[in-house]
């Protein structure tokens, strides 16, 4: 019989690396709602919500993911970035979302891992 000692799991999970916009969901108030969502998704844009999305419990993000890797790395895909990339990107995430008339905060890269 063989025992496995180490963590055992059925689920499979994705980890990302993405460029985007986080805001606290108190300040971002009523301006986006979830109804919102499908469309902004609609616009190749990513929603990222609390731990999963890693962030915290109370903050929202919108973005575009620039690295993905499944459980096996067979998704892995890498890439590298200009700063004029990167601002273009940041500018593209802005015209996509500027019907919500948002206050936006400084540009972050934030990653995280999330069921799959």
């Amino acid at each position: 019989m063989r025992i496995r000692k180490g963590f055992v799991s059925n689920s499979s999970s994705s980890s990302f690396v993405a460029i985007g916009f986080i805001f606290d969901q108190d300040k971002l108030g009523d301006a986006v709602s979830w109804e919102d969502y499908d469309s902004i998704y609609n616009k190749n844009l990513s929603v990222y919500n609390g731990s999963e999305g890693g962030l915290e419990d109370n903050e929202i993000a919108f973005g575009k993911e620039i690295f993905t890797s499944d459980d096996e790395g067979s998704s892995m895909n890498t890439a590298s970035f200009s700063l004029e990339e990167i601002n273009d990107i940041s500018e593209e995430i802005k015209d996509a979302l500027k019907e919500y008339n948002l206050d936006f905060p400084e540009l972050k890269v934030f990653g995280g891992t999330r069921c799959s």
